[in-house]
């Protein structure tokens, strides 16, 4: 019996496995970091616009909320209820919080015994501003806002030289009826 030749036998050539390469090439990180700088120059300023009119957009809900409780208080108790920055009744710093309290007999005397709600500091306040000399807004009884109409002018956290200062800016108005509303307003108080 003869043997044959192993004419068919594989080739003894290696075989070689081409693998993708395992990272970015200096190219495409250069690319990438380019993009993304350009989204990012686009992106921040709007940024910025967003949460300087959220800041303002909160503060102004917040202090419209409170204005609106004062009132209701007021027809509840069907006495005298006024609102002001602190204790003392005193100063203009409506962003460190304010105090709604029953006042029959409106004086603006604050005492522990007749606070009816206390708000907190705003973290995030460029300012809250009572427009005019009063300090405090008092209802009566009938839900009247008592000596007529009042405002506020609410400010974003930025420096006042920033172009965003005044487009942000607010003013929430109480009308002599006690009904608030808000306005944007390039010169708010």
């Amino acid at each position: 019996m003869s043997r044959s030749s192993p004419a068919t036998a594989a080739p003894l050539t290696p075989r070689i496995h081409h693998r993708g390469h395992g990272g970015f090439t200096l190219l495409e990180a250069m690319i990438t970091i380019a993009i993304l700088a350009v989204v990012l120059a686009i992106a921040i300023p709007s940024f910025k616009s967003l949460t300087a009119s959220r800041a303002v957009n909160s503060q102004l809900s917040a202090l419209a909320g409170a204005l609106r409780l004062t009132r209701a208080e007021a027809i509840k108790h069907g006495a005298r209820v006024s609102i002001c920055p602190n204790m003392a009744c005193s100063g203009n710093q409506w962003k460190d919080g304010w105090i709604i309290f029953l006042d029959p007999t409106g004086t603006g005397a604050v005492t522990s015994a007749n606070v009816l709600h206390q708000q907190p500091a705003f973290s995030n306040s460029g300012g809250i501003y009572f427009c005019g000399g009063k300090n405090r807004i008092a209802f009566k009884g009938n839900g009247l806002a008592g000596g007529g109409q009042s405002s506020f002018s609410i400010m974003p956290p930025l420096p006042s030289t920033d172009a965003l200062y005044i487009k942000a800016s607010q003013k929430l108005t109480v009308n002599s009826t006690g009904n608030t509303y808000a306005t944007k307003e390039a010169n708010p108080c």
